[in-house]
């Protein structure tokens, strides 16, 4: 086994298609807004992207049909920033309210892991976009995002770290003293 530097670790990553595919659905997170205006934006969210359709969740279901009409318009709008263009949008009402705004989880069924946390950091587009950086210097921003963050955490009770506060309303305690206990087996 050989040992490989973090920037090169991190380029091979990008190559990665699943790396890829989470690039592709954050540039048209990043692009919605302008494309479709601010009105309709704050009644949408995409909250997928899978073989060249996007998946649009939307607040009601006059928005879902009225943009069903529109889909065409905003394809031609959405897909010249886009490196892969869209080949169709989906609207629909079903995931709404499970969805938190400006947020993207790769789980396509079931819920949400009690780990996850609506308020986790993401790369910031616009520092992106006008400031391309090192990988070495994005990577040390989301550790000390997640620091920042993880510091917000309630203590499990049992052992004091900070823990996601999914984990204590499922198990009253951190995944991790959940696990020594076993309730984790007894719950699922």
């Amino acid at each position: 086994m050989t040992w490989q530097s973090l920037p090169s670790l991190l380029q091979h990553l990008e190559q990665q298609p699943t790396w890829q595919s989470h690039a592709h659905f954050q540039r048209v997170l990043r692009h919605w807004p302008m494309v479709v205006g601010e009105l309709v934006a704050q009644h949408t969210r995409p909250i997928a992207l899978r073989r060249g359709v996007l998946s649009v969740a939307t607040a009601s279901a006059v928005w879902a049909q009225n943009l069903s009409f529109e889909r065409q318009r905003i394809l031609a709008k959405l897909n010249p920033y886009l490196a892969q263009p869209l080949t169709d949008i989906h609207f629909s009402t079903a995931q709404w309210s499970e969805v938190p705004l400006n947020t993207h989880t790769d789980r396509s069924e079931g819920e949400a892991h009690p780990s996850f946390t609506p308020s986790a950091p993401t790369p910031d587009a616009t520092t992106t976009m006008v400031a391309p950086t090192t990988p070495d210097r994005a990577f040390e921003r989301w550790q000390q995002s997640l620091q920042q963050q993880r510091q917000q955490f309630p203590r499990c009770p049992q052992c004091q770290c900070p823990t996601p506060p999914g984990e204590l309303a499922r198990w009253t305690v951190c995944s991790l003293c959940a696990r020594q206990s076993d309730i984790l087996f007894r719950q699922t």
